[in-house]
């Protein structure tokens, strides 16, 4: 299992190579850190037994991190291809005007791929904290991006 070289990635390829020894006994996880654009590269290639390779979103949208997984999608490295899949994600997509269906279809994409498929799996999110004091203004957190601290000003 390829990993990023970075101390996250060692920390969690360590964590899942004890992990999967401890709980299936008699398998070997051999683990391979490399530096970001040699994996995303081999990755890319389909030269890969298992990566572990990061995901970042930039849009507050479940239909994202969902598109990876369709057929002809830029960034499905497994080249996966379902064709019911595909169906439901375009369903979601004709449902913009309704939000609550929206969501529920693309509730049941992510429940029906990782039933039959899930070459996909998240593993952790990472999260910042911020504690602001009401003495500050103009502070704006969101889950995707740091803060615009530029904005921020003491009252």
């Amino acid at each position: 299992m390829t990993f990023d070289d970075d101390s996250t990635s060692k920390k969690v390829g360590a964590y899942i190579q004890y992990a999967a020894e401890h709980e299936f006994k008699g398998i070997t996880i051999n683990t391979k850190y490399e530096p970001h654009a040699q994996l995303v590269s081999e990755v890319l290639k389909q030269d890969f037994d298992m990566a572990n390779v990061g995901l970042s979103v930039s849009v507050p949208d479940a239909a994202y991190p969902l598109a990876i997984e369709k057929s002809g999608y830029g960034l499905n490295f497994s080249k996966v291809n379902d064709a019911d899949y595909d169906a439901y994600l375009d369903k979601a997509a004709k449902e913009a005007n309704n939000p609550k269906e929206r969501y529920q279809t693309l509730q049941t994409a992510n429940k029906y791929f990782t039933k039959t498929k899930a070459y996909m799996v998240p593993i952790y999110q990472p999260v910042t904290a911020n504690a602001v004091t009401d003495k500050v203004g103009g502070f704006q957190g969101n889950s995707f991006h740091s803060p615009a601290y530029q904005d921020m000003y003491w009252k």
